[in-house]
């Protein structure tokens, strides 16, 4: 339909071509703006939604947190499922706006404006030394 490849095999993976990043902002932005036009017709019922949801976060936080969540999760929403990966965070942003996540559990940064943030915990640590 392009006329031109879109995607090349290198190894083991396909990684795009030059055409295929030139197009990626102008896709996301046609598919954001279908999904907004869309969204505002769909509700959200936990109880019957099979919808998957991806937290990006360290493995810190997701031994700290995922446990009560997945209870709460459970209860609330039956058939969803939750992954929380580790990724850099430096990253974390670009993984929200490219959609390939829903949540990120991190340490204090500066998110940009369309992120919407709020504090959900404190935690201190601690380091000891064993004196010999």
């Amino acid at each position: 339909m392009l006329g031109d490849e879109l995607f090349v095999r290198e190894g083991n993976q396909m990684m795009p071509t030059a055409r295929a990043l030139e197009l990626r902002q102008p896709v996301r932005k046609a598919l954001a703006g279908m999904e907004e036009a869309l969204a505002t017709t769909a509700v959200f019922d936990p109880v019957t939604s099979t919808r998957p949801f991806v937290l990006i976060g360290s493995d810190y936080f997701s031994t700290l947190l995922m446990p009560p969540l997945a209870a709460r999760v459970a209860e609330a929403a039956p058939s969803v499922t939750l992954q929380m990966i580790d990724h850099a965070s430096s990253e974390v942003f670009e993984v929200l706006r490219d959609g390939r996540a829903d949540i990120v559990i991190d340490r204090s940064l500066e998110p940009p404006e369309w992120v919407a943030s709020r504090k959900v915990l404190q935690s201190w640590l601690v380091c000891c030394r064993k004196w010999m």
